[in-house]
């Protein structure tokens, strides 16, 4: 038995986008609109008429992301989305019409929505800003997210939240252009069994560890208090900060006592 993939969804690895390459396109789009644009259908995997027609009243926060409710060719259906959450907040915050839920989600200083080739222009700008050297469409970035999914996710459930119908070939298709399982199955059967290693998302949201404010994945210092975003950097900063108060409290302690003080001017005069 084979299964005949269709010309326009062989893609090899090195041909999809990977998530280093998604961030550095984010990273160069100009306005926040722009990469809570890319950011939305680089992670939810829509298609752009699903993701370009919604209304600001499709979209709402909740405690670990924002969920999105898109129309396709499956009717309406619910996307949780959680890297993108970020940018979407900030989009909306500084959305022109943002007071209308009936306002279209993805627009300019007008109430219409941007258009396809608007949205394509945006993608091949920040690409080719970032050096992306692969050949950029707006499909690329649901294929890319459908074969990372295909890795992780059930036939059914892939089915789902990426709107094809339980009777699509779709999913096969990217199950079957990822391998999923069958390397695990074969080292298994030859009696090797391959700890997986965890990595953590690069585009995880990074929370301020000063005000805890959730920031953009592409953030280095936090909108809020302007502390740095890497973990490393901000303890190091913390750990500073906290001797530099030792310090001080050291310092007033002995600035109280008399003889101190006494020896201080001796020592100065």
């Amino acid at each position: 038995m084979s299964i005949n993939i269709p010309n326009n969804h062989k893609k090899l690895p090195e041909e999809l986008l990977t998530e280093k390459e998604i961030i550095r396109i984010i990273q160069h789009c100009k306005t926040i609109r722009d990469k809570a644009l890319i950011s939305t259908l680089a992670e939810s995997g829509c298609r752009v008429s699903e993701i370009g027609t919604m209304k600001i009243k499709h979209i709402s926060f909740e405690e670990y992301g924002a969920r999105l409710v898109v129309n396709g060719k499956t009717g309406m259906r619910k996307i949780l989305v959680i890297n993108s959450a970020p940018y979407l907040q900030e989009w909306i915050n500084q959305h022109p019409f943002n007071e209308d839920s009936e306002a279209f989600l993805w627009c300019g200083q007008n109430t219409k929505t941007i258009s396809y080739a608007r949205i394509m222009s945006i993608l091949k700008t920040a690409s080719k800003r970032a050096e992306i050297k692969k050949r950029i469409y707006l499909h690329l970035l649901r294929h890319s997210r459908a074969t990372l999914l295909a890795n992780k996710m059930s036939d059914s459930a892939l089915k789902h939240y990426l709107g094809w119908t339980q009777s699509s070939k779709m999913a096969g298709i990217y199950i079957h252009m990822s391998g999923k399982e069958t390397d695990e199955t074969i080292l298994e059967m030859n009696g090797i069994r391959v700890e997986k290693e965890k990595k953590e998302p690069l585009m995880k949201p990074k929370k301020c560890l000063k005000c805890k404010t959730t920031n953009e994945a592409t953030n280095r210092f936090c909108k809020i208090c302007g502390f740095p975003l890497d973990k490393k950097e901000s303890e190091m900063l913390i750990e500073n900060d906290l001797k530099r108060s030792q310090a001080d409290e050291i310092m007033n302690k002995l600035l109280k006592d008399k003889e101190i003080l006494n020896l201080i001017k001796k020592k100065i005069s």
